[in-house]
């Protein structure tokens, strides 16, 4: 099943409006007039005065990080286009990102035009034709009747969140009358959209009442809030049908599930939260897996996503044994080639498993391998400028040098994940930091680097 989307992008000299918009005109009616009717693709054409070519686009189909976006372009500069063509099998919602940041709701045979205009301010405005434009104004709406409350509250110390708990609570609740209103009085729309539609303004509402109680929590840590709701939101979620997987704020809930039931265990338990057990992970899969109430595609997203986080929090044995019980009981599952995938990605990096090598240039702009080092203990720290967290942790590695100090056969390395645009910084935050006495690579390519990718760095 694929997606087909076409960019096009209006040049900015008036002198070729005129031509400019004969041949959009042109092209989009031989495009739409030519396509098949088949069930397996949509077509959506982007339309935005005065375009950044240079400007790069996402689309990712699949939430997972892990997983390779679905198409990542940038636009032709010769005619401000560009046409590629996605997998699309359901009714789904996805995001477009990078220039824009547009969440998408679609069916297969849809079409889409998205029409961009930029005001003096850089605010972006949308308009739609085509078969799915009223899905996409419906969700404007809703974003605007959540932006119109959040405004009323702006001048608030914490916003909307500053609200009494009843308050906030009533809001939320009017909140979404009001969306389902504002889809309720449209005609035309499809019921998987409906479905999709009602999903997601109840997951979030509930998302919504749960970052309240988090945030009310944290500035009353001796008192509880309870929210009968937000704790029996998953008897509600499995009430709904199946359809209700196209809303990304009801699948979000969804990909909780086993995560929560996980924390009831290690409580219960009285276990370290941060250090789940062999069997506790175990149990977790069990439970998911063998419980009836659940519908069969909620608790096969559930487990899913429960097996993707194991990869990196769990020791990969248990994380494979599990996967491959997965694979077994659901073999026509929709996640199973993103798992294979994800999988195979991570069995490379398991301990007594050969390092994966990797080449960059050092400060002199000599080319440094992995391999260079072999036979010695390397301590490998991969950072980039502008990473906070990484920078904090430098101490922590000065420390573990200056233990190590007489040890010739230990090698710190760090290597940097800067773009190349951030190579002069790079150079200089090696002296602001103190990390001239290491080894340093700088690899220019971010997170599209061998390194990040072979280790799964993102």
């Amino acid at each position: 099943m694929n997606i087909l989307i076409i960019l096009l992008f209006q040049p900015l000299m008036e002198v070729h409006m005129l031509v400019k918009k004969l041949f959009i005109g042109l092209l989009l009616f031989t495009f739409f007039a030519c396509q098949p009717n088949v069930k397996d693709e949509i077509t959506i054409t982007i339309l935005e005065e005065n375009g950044d070519t240079d400007a790069e686009y996402v689309i990712r189909t699949i939430s997972n990080r892990s997983v390779e976006p679905a198409a990542k372009f940038t636009l032709s500069e010769d005619s401000y286009s560009h046409m590629v063509t996605i997998p699309f099998e359901k009714a789904n919602m996805f995001n477009i990102s990078g220039e824009i940041f547009k969440p998408i709701y679609a069916e297969p045979g849809d079409d889409l035009l998205i029409k961009i205009s930029t005001n003096e301010e850089g605010e972006k405005t949308f308009t739609y034709e085509g078969s799915a434009a009223l899905y996409q104004e419906i969700l404007d709406e809703f974003t605007t009747i959540n932006k119109d409350f959040e405004s009323e509250h702006a001048d608030k110390e914490m916003g909307q969140y500053s609200l009494p708990w009843e308050d906030f609570s009533g809001a939320m609740d009017e909140l979404s009358k009001k969306k389902y209103e504002a889809m309720n009085s449209q005609e035309g729309i499809s019921d998987a959209f409906k479905d999709m539609a009602k999903a997601h303004i109840w997951a979030k509402n509930i998302q919504s009442k749960r970052s309240f109680s988090y945030r009310w929590m944290s500035m009353h840590p001796d008192e509880e809030l309870k929210i009968p709701e937000v704790d029996n939101k998953y008897v509600k979620a499995f009430s709904f049908p199946e359809s209700a997987l196209a809303s990304s704020a009801f699948r979000s809930l969804i990909d909780f599930y086993a995560l929560d039931k996980m924390t009831k265990i290690l409580e219960e338990n009285e276990e370290d939260m941060a250090m789940p057990e062999r069997d506790d992970h175990i149990a977790v899969y069990d439970y998911v897996d063998s419980d009836e109430s659940i519908p069969l595609a909620f608790r096969e997203r559930a487990l899913a996503v429960y097996l993707g986080l194991l990869t990196e929090f769990a020791d990969f044995d248990v994380a494979l044994e599990l996967k491959n019980q997965f694979v077994d009981r659901y073999p026509l599952s929709e996640s199973r080639k993103v798992l294979d995938d994800q999988y195979a990605k991570w069995e490379p990096l398991q301990p007594g498993k050969p390092a994966i090598d990797f080449t960059y240039e050092n400060v002199k702009g000599e080319i440094k391998s992995l391999s260079d080092f072999y036979g010695n203990v390397i301590y490998i720290d991969v950072w980039a400028t502008w990473c906070g967290p990484c920078i904090a942790e430098f101490p922590i590695a000065k420390e573990l040098k200056a233990r190590f100090a007489d040890a010739d056969d230990v090698i710190f390395l760090y290597v940097s994940v800067d773009v190349e645009e951030k190579k002069e910084k790079w150079k200089t935050d090696l002296v602001k930091h103190g990390l001239t006495d290491g080894i340093n690579l700088f690899t220019g390519k971010g997170f599209e680097s061998e390194i990040a990718v072979s280790y799964q760095i993102q």
